[in-house]
């Protein structure tokens, strides 16, 4: 018997970037048309869940009183359901604090159901998320940042499969998405659980190209 250690199969991530670096080198054409048969852009695109890295980097924040003064009442802190807030908004000082990792300020992080945007990723991805929900202003110790609300909801467009939500008591067991109905939307929710924010490659790709560091993504759609 063989003692050659048995090669593991790939992870869909793997297999999808693999198959867009041969299509992108060596794409397939008709004899008689030109469009790309087997084009980047046929392939599914893949969905993540997007969490803050605690880990590595400090974790933003806002101290009760802060949302209080400037909100009204703490239930902004709580209130995860798709709202605007940009006509009355009164910007607020961000708090960082370091849960277990160096206190390195993360320039793209995630409190609650918004993403938190230092100025420079701001900079870096206003064109790409303005469109799908809307900044809201913020300061820390002086310098700018900035609440990212994601107002696009993947229910309202149709883009949850029917039947493929499942709980575990109050934990999301499983959800899957329309990839195609969601391929250009950069972030975007779901009214199964308004907490969790998702994304798609294309958006994770930018995020690291561009070095905003401070953010984890998961292929786990799910709370389990």
């Amino acid at each position: 018997m063989s003692n050659k250690k048995q090669r593991q199969p790939l992870p869909p991530g793997e297999i999808r970037k693999k198959a867009k670096q041969i299509i992108r080198e060596k794409p397939i054409y008709t004899e008689s048309e030109p469009p790309v048969i087997g084009s980047t852009s046929t392939l599914t695109t893949e969905l993540y869940q997007v969490f803050k890295n605690e880990s590595d980097y400090m974790t933003p924040y806002f101290e009760p009183k802060e949302i209080i003064g400037k909100q009204g009442s703490i239930r902004f802190s709580f209130d995860t359901t798709p709202k605007s807030y940009a006509s009355n908004w009164k910007p607020m000082e961000l708090s960082l604090k370091s849960c277990d990792s160096p206190p390195v300020i993360p320039t793209l992080s995630k409190w609650q159901n918004y993403l938190v945007l230092h100025e420079s990723a701001y900079q870096a991805l206003e064109g790409a998320l303005g469109p799908f929900g809307e900044f809201l202003p913020c300061t820390h110790q002086g310098s700018k940042f900035y609440l990212f609300n994601p107002l696009t909801i993947a229910d309202e467009l149709d883009a949850v499969i029917p039947g493929s939500v499942t709980r575990k008591e109050n934990l999301l067991s499983g959800i899957e998405f329309d990839e195609n109905k969601l391929k250009d939307i950069p972030v975007f929710r779901t009214k199964e659980a308004y907490i969790s924010i998702y994304c798609t490659e294309t958006f994770k790709d930018l995020v690291e190209s561009e070095k905003l560091d401070g953010l984890s993504f998961t292929s786990n759609l799910t709370h389990l």
